[in-house]
């Protein structure tokens, strides 16, 4: 990626079923490592966080059934070229579905 403006995405990953087994688990780790480290070449700075199978809902269940497996931060030009890279992911390969938004931090509250 050269020079130009950026902005940060995330993409979030929902598991399929059935849950992945440890064998499942570590063939997409080993896949993503050198997919990641070729992301980050590109200049996408991927910053990911993985979370914990444990989770306690408060207010609306109306969410999907899959659960929430991991959040991929990174920044690209703009939401098509964060939606080629998430095609790319390995995950998605192993029934895992993504959907990329854009990001930012909450703004300042106007006093």
């Amino acid at each position: 990626m050269s020079n130009e403006a950026t902005q940060t995405f995330v993409i979030i990953f929902r598991q399929g079923p059935p849950v992945p087994d440890d064998v499942e688990r570590q063939i997409t780790a080993e896949e993503t490592r050198p997919w990641a480290q070729q992301q980050n070449t590109a200049g996408y700075k991927l910053d990911p966080c993985i979370l914990a199978p444990e989770a306690l809902h408060r207010g609306t269940q109306d969410s999907p059934s899959w659960p929430i497996g991991a959040l991929l931060f990174l920044e690209a030009r703009d939401l098509e070229q964060a939606a080629q890279v998430a095609a790319s992911h390995p995950a998605l390969r192993h029934r895992a579905a993504a959907v990329i938004r854009p990001w930012a931090p909450p703004r300042p509250l106007i006093t």
